[in-house]
């Protein structure tokens, strides 16, 4: 990789940022990965994180349902 190249690194959120972006209860978040699709990656034995590409992703999914 040469000097002028930028690593990007994804945006990862706790299920509590995306409730407050969202302005929605954790456990509506919980809610969306448990049974509505939203995709997660786990963090050791209880942690979770979600992409803010996959967020993006459910919302825009979301969006055509409604």
């Amino acid at each position: 990789m040469s000097r002028n190249e930028s690593v990007t690194v994804d945006q990862h959120y706790t299920v509590a940022e995306v409730a407050q972006l969202m302005n929605v209860h954790e456990m509506t978040v919980r809610h969306w990965y448990w049974g509505r699709g939203l995709k997660i990656q786990r963090v050791g034995r209880k942690g979770v994180r979600i992409a803010a590409a996959d967020l993006k992703a459910f919302l825009e999914c979301c969006n055509h349902l409604a």
